[in-house]
């Protein structure tokens, strides 16, 4: 695609499904050209201490987002286009299951790292 618009571009494919919440929501079931899953656990929060939290599943930020537009059944609009997104490339995911193993495998890793720097002495 890159080729042809002379962009760097990520697709993300969305379904709904029920939320935990009354309703639905739309979460990514594929992806390609995107890390589905960023992760900042660890970093220093405001006040200088390590997050515990901030493992994002950007594709299904994204895929939440893009559901705003085009609606849930009979607005017949197939495809969003979204402009200046900040995400991580890569190479994407070929179901939702494999993005809730990559957020645990961040974490994972993260929070090894982060028990393994406080043993080490100042």
């Amino acid at each position: 695609m890159e080729e042809i618009t002379g962009k760097e571009l990520a697709v993300i494919l969305s379904d709904s499904e029920v939320s935990f919440r009354i309703g639905e929501t739309d979460n990514a079931i594929g992806c390609s050209g995107i890390n589905p899953v960023e992760s900042d656990f660890g970093a220093e929060d405001l006040f200088g201490e390590p997050k515990f939290g901030g493992v994002d599943l950007k594709a299904d930020e994204i895929a939440g987002a893009a559901a705003l537009h085009f609606g849930q059944t009979s607005e017949r609009i197939p495809v969003v286009v979204g402009r200046g997104i900040d995400y991580q490339t890569g190479e994407g995911s070929e179901g939702d299951s494999q993005v809730l193993k990559e957020g645990l495998k961040q974490v994972a890793f993260a929070g090894l790292k982060l028990k393994l720097l406080n043993l080490l002495p100042d």
